[in-house]
Order: C-alpha cells, then sequence, then structure tokens
C-alpha cells in the first residue's frame, strides 16, 4: 500500500469512528443518567461521569413505581397495531399499484 492508500483508509477509519461516537452517545448518556443520583441528575453544567454510582432510580423505577411495565406493555401493544396495520395497507397498495395497466409510468 503506498501512502495515499494508508492516508485514505485513516481517513475512513477516522469517519466512522467520529459517527460511531455520535451514535452510541445518547445510549451513554441515557445509562450514565441513571447511575446519577436525583441531584446530580438535573445540575447545570451536566456531569459526563457520575461523581458517586447510584443504583436508586432504577430501584425506584422497577419496585416502587412498578407502573412501568404497565406503560411498556401498552407502548408494545400499539407498536405491534401500528405495524400490522401498515403491512395490511402495504398489501392492499402493492396489489392496486401492480394490477394497473397503462398511465403515465
Amino acid at each position: 500500500m503506498n501512502k495515499r492508500d494508508i492516508a485514505s483508509l485513516m481517513l475512513a477509519w477516522a469517519v466512522l469512528l467520529v459517527i460511531l461516537v455520535f451514535l452510541l452517545f445518547p445510549i451513554y448518556w441515557m445509562v450514565v443518567t441513571g447511575l446519577k443520583n436525583n441531584m446530580e441528575a438535573y445540575e447545570y453544567p451536566p456531569t459526563f461521569f457520575p461523581r458517586l454510582l447510584s443504583l436508586e432510580s432504577f430501584r425506584s423505577l422497577f419496585v416502587e413505581n412498578n407502573q412501568f411495565f404497565v406503560y411498556y406493555g401498552n407502548n408494545f401493544l400499539v407498536s405491534a397495531w401500528t405495524a400490522a396495520i401498515c403491512c395490511v395497507l402495504a398489501v392492499f397498495t402493492g396489489y392496486a399499484s401492480g394490477s394497473t395497466t397503462g398511465g403515465p409510468y
């Protein structure tokens, strides 16, 4: 490999790394915010690393306020019905557009 190929390969890897960091940052932020206590989660400017690790928010979510699973089930139900309706409409639309003859296209 010559120097130009190596430089282009390094540039491609650098661009991919920037895109990867950009895409994974929200997941990192959710996990880190979940590990902070309530005061640190809302302070300004935000901290990128928690000062004290706390699982209190997860315990509160799953034990004290266990409506989370009801909301999650509702979300799953709405998503499933939406996907089913979209599939049915796509089948009818595909059949109608495939069975027509002539037209501008």
